[in-house]
């Protein structure tokens, strides 16, 4: 009687063992297989504002907000060591280009084409998390957890014009987290 008392024992054992591997499994599965839950997504937006300056100055106000949102499953951590000299130094940048008045009709304009020019007085790279620090350790101090917003924004004073800008983003777990937005807006006089 003992015996079968033991036999049972260890048959419920070994059945719950094997239904609890079969439940991980399926779950695992699921989980990064199905739902992708180990990957990271981000949306980038912008929102743009301009305003008049005062008087006769033909100048304005330009307000780029750049909206990041964390569409992944897990946090996103920024990059913060740097990277080779034909990326960004930044792990999250804008750039603003100003498409030359003197452009071919129906051109279509590469980013690094002679048809953008820089800007005077606006850097080549402008950090967007530089107002989160960066730690001397070189590990991750800008964060966003899933379902987070940020709006990180940025003045310029501008000429009229047609201008492109372009925000990209490194996310510390290498290639497989970059992500690039490029936009456009008008400064009119």
């Amino acid at each position: 009687m003992t015996q079968d008392l033991i036999s049972l024992s260890q048959i419920v054992q070994n059945f719950a063992v094997a239904i609890g591997f079969l439940l991980g499994g399926m779950w695992a599965v699921y989980q990064f297989g199905i739902q992708r839950g180990n990957q990271t997504g981000l949306k980038i937006d912008t929102d743009i504002k301009i305003s008049s300056l005062s008087g006769e100055d033909k100048r304005r106000l330009v307000f780029i907000d750049v909206i990041l949102e964390n569409t992944g499953k897990r946090a996103l951590f920024a990059r913060t060591k740097k990277l080779n000299s034909q990326f960004a130094q930044k792990p999250c940048s804008l750039y603003l280009r100003k498409v030359n008045a003197n452009s071919l009709p129906n051109s279509h304009f590469y980013w690094y084409s002679s048809d953008l020019s820089a800007i005077d007085g606006v850097p080549e790279e402008i950090n967007l998390t530089r107002e989160y620090g960066q730690d001397p350790r070189n590990s991750a101090t800008f964060f966003i957890e899933p379902s987070e917003v940020y709006h990180i924004g940025n003045s310029f004073i501008l000429s009229p014009g047609v201008y492109l800008g372009r925000i990209r983003f490194f996310g510390a777990r290498g290639r497989q987290e970059f992500w690039s937005r490029v936009f456009s807006f008008s400064v009119e006089e």
